[in-house]
């Protein structure tokens, strides 16, 4: 237990309100859709994030992406490599779970066909 200070208010105001600040912190990343609730990047931020720079490596020769272009696009979307990996640590181990992630990731990549399935041309 705390130790009251002399007056016991101040002690229990600044236990109240390290409570109370705890509490709307909680709350507030809670509520954030971008992260999942053990906090690694959400769903969309990683097939996106990843979509992003695997078209950005295409565009290089050789489809290897210069580390300062990968950190610059990682910062541009405010991912870190370590968040990337904590995602697949987290998610790894759910085959399913990760097969649909890499389909989408895949589908995103792939030139949008038209209706007859063939893909639309320049024009």
């Amino acid at each position: 237990m705390l130790a009251p200070v002399e007056g016991g208010q101040p002690a229990a105001r600044s236990v109240r309100s390290w409570a109370l600040a705890s509490l709307a912190a909680v709350l507030l990343l809670g509520c954030h859709e971008d992260t999942d609730p053990s906090g690694v990047i959400g769903r969309e931020v990683f097939i996106t994030t990843w979509v992003d720079l695997r078209n950005a490596a295409a565009e290089y020769r050789g489809g290897a992406l210069p580390e300062s272009e990968r950190t610059r696009l990682l910062r541009e979307r405010g991912v870190s490599e370590d968040q990337l990996l904590a995602f697949v640590d987290t998610h790894g181990e759910d085959p399913r779970y990760m097969l649909d992630i890499w389909t989408e990731v895949e589908r995103r990549m792939l030139p949008t066909l038209d209706n007859d399935g063939t893909a639309p041309m320049d024009g």
